[in-house]
Formats: structure tokens, sequence, C-alpha cells
């Protein structure tokens, strides 16, 4: 299934109106960070202000003046430099990934039915059975309600991570070529979290320990590719890497990162301070020999002894 998403309203309604609900102290100090990353509230991507930016008191109605979201195209962008838009906007993301599953829903509201229909129907009829009978059709209309109003009023299923940056997976996966080697003419990256010079880094932030989830159940994802070359092949560093064992560095807290990593963070709205989130952070190091796999739609950078038992499965 393709990742690319497109737009979606309700995901932009949900996050504009968990910024504009928060009940704001009027004695409440505002902090604005200098630096920070600008959220786009339809598609959740991460982006960075240019140094020459309008102030970041700017609300997201006057957002439009920025560049367009390069995945989605949209104009509405979130500023994570601002506090108290940072936490509202991650409290409604932590409340729609708490939501109630739809199979709830609708045997809540048949329950319902059934509760209200035995009361109605027996006091109706003086039946036992008659009030039963209604009963059990009142629970039907009830679920079934329940499932119309749940078709016609969740968002549609998320496929990208609440907030992320990295060159998603190609759309066409068969390959053109493949390379392997060592990576040469490497401009080394420093991981944000462990500070372990690589030549890619991938940090994750997620509710649970399940380090294989889909995209759509992470709560931050975001990788960097360095330039470089494999095999005399230039390397994008738009290009995905995948199939790199994730490292969990356990839950988030303010006294298991640095200074640095916590600066990292907050720059894309997280904080270490009262958090459920388990940190995942992996690297690829710079003697590491690696596959660079071309296809019509992208590049994709693994390690090459996982390419290999990649081909051989396949």
């Amino acid at each position: 299934m393709s990742v690319r998403a497109g737009r979606s309203e309700k995901v932009k309604s949900r996050r504009l109106r968990t910024r504009r609900e928060r009940p704001r102290d009027p004695a409440e100090e505002e902090v604005v960070r200098a630096t920070g990353a600008l959220l786009c509230s339809e598609c959740g991507r991460l982006a960075w202000p240019d140094a020459v930016a309008a102030s970041p008191h700017r609300t997201s109605e006057q957002a439009p003046q920025r560049a367009d979201c390069p995945h989605c195209q949209s104009r509405a962008w979130i500023d994570l430099r601002r506090e108290s838009t940072a936490i509202a906007i991650r409290e409604g993301e932590q409340g729609f990934a708490a939501a109630e599953s739809a199979s709830v829903d609708i045997l809540r509201k048949a329950g319902l039915g059934v509760v209200v229909g035995s009361f109605v129907g027996i006091l109706a009829t003086s039946s036992l059975i008659a009030g039963l009978w209604i009963a059990l059709l009142a629970g039907a209309a009830g679920g079934l309600a329940g499932a119309r109003l749940r078709k016609m009023s969740v968002a549609p299923k998320r496929t990208l991570p609440d907030r992320w940056s990295l060159a998603l997976p190609p759309a066409t996966p068969a390959a053109t070529t493949t390379v392997e080697g060592v990576p040469e003419d490497v401009e080394l990256l420093r991981s944000p979290l462990t500070g372990r010079t690589c030549v890619a880094f991938e940090v994750g932030l997620r509710e649970d320990l399940d380090s294989g989830g889909e995209l759509s159940s992470w709560a931050l994802l975001e990788q960097r590719v360095a330039s470089m070359s494999v095999a005399d092949n230039a390397v994008d560093p738009e290009t995905t890497f995948a199939e790199i064992p994730r490292e969990s560095l356990g839950e988030l807290a303010p006294d298991s990162l640095d200074a640095a990593a916590v600066e990292w963070l907050l720059e894309r709205g997280f904080t270490p301070v009262g958090s459920t989130l388990t940190v995942f952070e992996s690297v690829l190091l710079p003697q590491t020999r690696l596959s660079l796999v071309r296809s019509p739609g992208g590049a994709v950078l693994r390690p090459a002894s996982t390419a290999l038992q990649h081909r051989a499965e396949a």
C-alpha cells in the first residue's frame, strides 16, 4: 500500500481545533522558542522556517505566506516554537490515539438501545416477552445508528505518523539497479539523541514498545541521510533508508537524555516531562557496508546484510 496520502480536511481540522479550543490562563506567560519546527496541519510533515521567517507570534491563519508543504501542498502550518501551541497539539494527538474503537462504540450504543428498549417495552406492554423483543429491536437499531454515525464522523485511517520528516518509501518497489559498498565521500552526521557519528539516523517516538509498528502508529518518525556515494553512485539525502534494527532508548524522561537531546525534541514539540512515550534511535555507522536500490519512484538505502536476506526471501 502506498503511504503517499494526500490532504485530509478532517485531520487538519482536528489539529487546528485542538489548538484553538485549549483553555488559556490569562496570566499564563507565552513561551516562544528561538528555534523550532513548523507542523503541517494536513499531513503532519515537519519543516523548519527560514532565517528570515516572520514573527513566531503569527497565527496559522497568516501562514499562507509560507511555502507549500512538499508532501501535500498545504500552506496551513502550525508553529511549534510556541510552547502553548505545542502542548495543545500533542494533547489532541494523544486524545485521538486513545479514542475508543469502532466496535466498542457500536456495542455501547447497541447496549444503550437494549436497556432503554426493555424499560419502555415492559412499561408499554406489561409483558416480559414483548418487552424483550422490543429491547432486541431497539438494540439492533442503536447499533445500526451507531455504525452509520461512526462512518460519517470518523476521520479516514491515517497512513503517516503524527509528525514526520523522512523520504517516504518509493511507490514503485521494482528495482532497476542495485549497488553495494562502504560509504565514501561522506559528510558525516551525529545522531541527535546519543551523539553517535553516522551516515544516517532515524529517531522515533511511540506509545508502546512495538518497534515494527506501521507508519501511522508513530508519534514522531524522522530520518536523515548524509551526502555520500556508494560504489561510485551518489546518494541523495532524500533517500529512504530501511531495515535497520530499531534500538529502544527506554521511556522518554528528563534524566535519560542530555541537554542537546532534550533541545532537539523540544524543537519538534515534545517534552520529556510527564511523557509516556518510548524513544527509538537507529544509526548506520560509517564503515557499514550498504546496499543502494534504485527504482523509478526513488531509492532505498539499507545495510547490505539485510538486503541480501531480503533478496533471498524474495
